[in-house]
């Protein structure tokens, strides 16, 4: 276990589990490793689908009718 060897994996931030189906988590992969390939830094996943669901937001308050 990571705590064990003196890891702590303690955040601040709020954890929900999602079940995906396998070309969701296919989709999903693909546009880390897009990303990765554009960035010098680690791409999480947490950090692509905070960018998709901002841009999902922000397009569905502009077509909001």
């Amino acid at each position: 276990m990571l705590e064990s060897r003196g890891h702590h994996m303690t955040t601040k931030k709020k954890r929900k589990k999602f079940a995906l189906r396998d070309e969701t988590i296919e989709k999903l992969n693909y546009l880390i490793e897009q990303k990765q390939v554009r960035s010098t830094t680690k791409v999480y996943p947490c950090d692509v689908l905070e960018e998709v669901i901002n841009n999902a937001y922000e397009i569905a308050k502009v077509f909001k009718s």
